[in-house]
């Protein structure tokens, strides 16, 4: 609906975050309102507009006594993400500022997203706002981001299991992810080769199948990097916690080993 203003009403002067908040007051207060109940919110939006919505979005969350983590990509941002996580003891929204570059150009996540994704599904008291260019064509933050994060879980499952003998409360959550993330690839991506074959049992073979195809990758990943893996196991089991630093250094002294 279009208004017109008397020129006498106009401001003065207009600074660029009240002009961000006059032009967007309903997308911004619906968008504060979900973060405040603990929603996640994805806002896609031109590139150059995306950094005025986050700061307007910060500047009303702060206000309200909340805390926000951006995480831009920069070296330690995961690892610092994990850190204020456990230590946070008031509401916490993380700031995704370019959920784009969180996958590369065949819709496989990156190192930062791999991170990234497992904190999500632990702290589901945190609160996520991403933004996403909408030059970027939808499909490219799909199907692989689904795939790669199903292999994530199941790895840490069949890790434990190689090394421990025996799966934790932990693994087992993650197995049931694992399963939901398989069931939304099946039913709203289509994804899945059962689907495809004829009497391939629809939905629910197709999940079966995904995560046994997961599985069996998971594996191979752990097989192939097993050296590294058992290093890993005995280095947590001497520190309890390695920062982003420390698993780095390890895996390279494993590899050049």
């Amino acid at each position: 609906m279009t208004r017109a203003v008397p020129e006498s009403e106009l401001p003065a002067e207009l600074t660029l975050p009240a002009a961000v908040e006059a032009a967007y007051p309903g997308e911004l207060a619906r968008c504060a309102e979900a973060l405040r109940r603990g929603l996640p919110v994805l806002v896609e939006c031109d590139r150059d507009l995306a950094p005025h919505l986050r700061g307007a979005l910060r500047q009303r969350i702060e206000a309200e006594g909340g805390r926000c983590l951006v995480l831009d990509g920069s070296a330690g941002g995961a690892v610092a993400l994990g850190a204020a996580l456990r230590d946070a003891d008031e509401r916490l929204v993380v700031i995704l500022p370019h959920l784009d570059l969180l996958v590369d150009a065949e819709g496989a996540l990156t190192g930062e997203a791999r991170l990234v994704v497992p904190l999500l599904y632990e702290h589901p008291e945190t609160s996520w706002l991403g933004f996403k260019d909408a030059a970027v064509a939808r499909g490219t933050i799909g199907q692989g981001v689904l795939v790669d994060t199903i292999c994530i879980l199941l790895s840490g499952r069949e890790a434990e299991e190689e090394l421990v003998g025996e799966v934790s409360a932990l693994g087992a959550r993650d197995l049931a992810l694992a399963a939901q993330l398989a069931r939304t690839a099946c039913g709203e991506l289509g994804m899945g080769p059962a689907l495809l074959a004829p009497g391939g049992g629809g939905i629910d073979a197709a999940v079966r199948e995904l995560l046994q195809l997961q599985q069996e990758r998971a594996r191979q990943l752990l097989e192939e990097q097993r050296e590294a893996l058992v290093a890993l196991s005995q280095a947590l089991a001497r520190r309890e916690v390695l920062d982003r630093d420390a698993l780095g250094e390890l895996v390279k002294v494993e590899a050049e080993g």
